[in-house]
């Protein structure tokens, strides 16, 4: 769980099972935080040599109660 702040905004490449076990794992772990958005997808994208192509992502924004 992070520390401090009011607001995580998180993105990360993951396969479709993992993403929706993440997208499940934050709801669970940040139960008492207001969730702004949760939102898995997958879109391509371009980061550099190597990491480029299909990904599934997470968006997860919440605030600290």
């Amino acid at each position: 769980m992070p520390k401090g702040g009011t607001c995580t905004d998180r993105s990360q490449r993951r396969s479709s099972a993992q993403t929706n076990d993440t997208r499940d794992w934050e709801a669970d772990a940040f139960a008492d935080w207001r969730i702004e958005r949760i939102a898995s997808y997958e879109r391509d994208v371009q980061e550099g040599r190597g990491h480029s192509g299909r990904s599934a992502l997470v968006d997860f924004v919440a605030r600290k109660p």
